[in-house]
């Protein structure tokens, strides 16, 4: 099921798993170096939201309609100065400042969500340490019917980079357990039900793949962006082998996607199975 793909570790230019987004535990990142990572070419033209030069967050860096320019922030490097948690009226959970200082542009103020990595474009220099058990605390029992009255389910709580997971484990055959990768991948471009892409892979820190070459996706609707599919992995040599190396990139038919994130992935495995 696996196999060394040289080509895949080229393109994607694979590096040491590191987690870069810490969530609620926020306070990791002071005194941190960030750097804006980059984006998809068609997604280049948003540029990046959530920079200010403000404390109050209402004047956007170099503002280009509502976001700042992709320019202007690729690949820059800043360091956090200070993080000041604040309320937003609209929601019910605390957000925080995280003050950025980089000689270029002088200080600016970056609006993080705890609770969402979606606008989170950031490679935290030399990665992040997180406590024993961090990860647990974002999978849950299922309530789906276990297959056996000796299973349980288990799932994530929210979707990382499009990928969320399921595991089923038997608690008296430990070969009955598999783990299910449900993978959204944003194409950038529309899919119609008449265009069905063929094969599912996933790429890891090593350069080895998982593929699937046979199935067959569907786009969900008419003319959404998104391709949807199931990825179940059953052998007990390949649960081992996703608990020890990260995922670094996704391919859904023609379509591929980069992770970022797989760091936290596989610690979420590893607390499911474990």
């Amino acid at each position: 099921m696996k196999k060394i793909i040289l080509v895949f570790a080229l393109v994607f230019g694979l590096t040491a798993s590191a987690q870069n987004y810490p969530g609620e535990n926020v306070v990791l990142l002071k005194d941190k170096t960030l750097k804006v990572t980059p984006k998809k070419e068609e997604l280049q033209k948003y540029g990046y939201s959530l920079f200010y030069k403000d404390d109050k967050l209402q004047k956007n860096y170099k503002k280009s309609g509502t976001s700042t320019p992709y320019d202007a922030l690729v690949g820059k490097e800043f360091k956090v100065t200070a993080i000041e948690p604040y309320k937003n009226p609209y929601m019910k959970y605390t957000k925080y400042k995280l003050v950025l200082d980089n000689p270029e542009t002088g200080k600016l103020y970056y609006d993080y969500d705890p609770v969402s990595e979606g606008n989170y474009n950031f490679e935290v220099i030399g990665g992040l340490e997180f406590p024993d058990g961090h990860f647990c605390k974002s999978v849950t029992l299922s309530d789906e019917k276990p297959i056996k009255p000796e299973g349980v389910w288990y799932k994530t709580l929210k979707k990382i980079e499009g990928i969320s997971l399921s595991a089923y484990i038997d608690k008296k055959r430990e070969d009955e357990t598999f783990l299910i990768f449900f993978i959204n991948l944003n194409t950038g471009e529309k899919q119609f039900q008449t265009e069905i892409q063929k094969g599912v892979t996933l790429v890891f820190d090593n350069g080895e793949i998982m593929s699937r070459s046979y199935e067959e996706i569907k786009p969900d609707n008419d003319g959404s962006n998104v391709l949807s599919t199931a990825f179940y992995v059953f052998n007990a040599a390949d649960l081992k082998f996703i608990q020890e190396h990260s995922i670094v990139a996704v391919k859904v038919g023609k379509f591929e996607d980069k992770i970022k994130n797989g760091y936290t992935i596989r610690e979420q495995i590893k607390c499911m199975l474990k």
